[in-house]
């Protein structure tokens, strides 16, 4: 459990017996990435641009903090904090439109280059991803989905999208781009009839879409809330 009291640390907490197990400091570090495959970590992103990774002991208590390198430059480009989940893969969009890939299963994050999803003459014209739940990952055809509008400027960050794009994460192309639906919020199914849903943040409606192969609209309902900027699948 995340806290921030205004100091941050994670509670750890014993389902078995209903009881906290310790409460571990992350000063300056936000958010909880727990890899798949071990139950005995998790790591956090630093405003320094580094990654924490934090083991702990079969009983709860932690055992070891282990930073990692630099992998963005906060001052120059941050990221957003949501991540889409693969096994023990993190993927990130930054402001300035870049993925990144963070892989967190070992005691020490490691990290893919970043590569960019807009070319020159986009981020020219002000093209920049923008919202609160940017980003969609469709697993089994490792394709990604992100919010993005154009005329951006500083603070814009959290702009709802002009045009949703997807992109294609083994040949890191973008494959497809669709009316963006005001969405500030993504998430994608993940069966192999994929749909991904886009919460309209300024009319507070769920627009749908099949993501099948093109991108396109499929339905919208109206009226299903005031404030939410995050949706999960089940």
């Amino acid at each position: 459990m995340l806290n921030a009291t205004p100091a941050v640390s994670v509670t750890v907490i014993d389902l078995k017996a209903r009881k906290v197990a310790s409460q571990v400091d992350i000063p300056g570090c936000w958010i909880l990435l727990p890899p798949q495959s071990a139950s005995d970590r998790f790591s956090t992103i630093c405003g320094d641009g580094t990654m924490l990774t934090v083991t702990h002991d079969g009983e709860g208590r932690e055992v070891a903090q282990r930073k990692s390198a630099a992998f963005f430059d906060p001052d120059a480009d941050p990221i957003f904090i949501h991540g889409e989940q693969d096994g023990d893969t993190y993927r990130f969009v930054s402001y300035g439109g870049d993925l990144y890939t963070a892989h967190v299963g070992g005691e020490v994050a490691s990290f893919e280059p970043k590569w960019p999803l807009l070319t020159e003459r986009e981020r020219k014209a002000g093209w920049r991803p923008g919202g609160y739940q940017l980003l969609a990952q469709h697993k089994a055809s490792g394709r990604v989905f992100v919010g993005m509008h154009d005329g951006a400027k500083a603070g814009s960050h959290k702009s709802p999208a002009k045009e949703i794009w997807s992109f294609d994460l083994k040949t890191r192309k973008r494959i497809a781009r669709a009316p963006g639906s005001n969405a500030i919020a993504l998430a994608v199914s993940q069966g192999d009839r994929p749909r991904l849903f886009a919460y309209d943040g300024v009319k507070g409606g769920l627009a749908v879409y099949d993501a099948a192969a093109a991108l396109k609209p499929a339905g919208r309902m109206d009226g299903v809330g005031e404030t939410p900027s995050l949706m999960e699948l089940h």
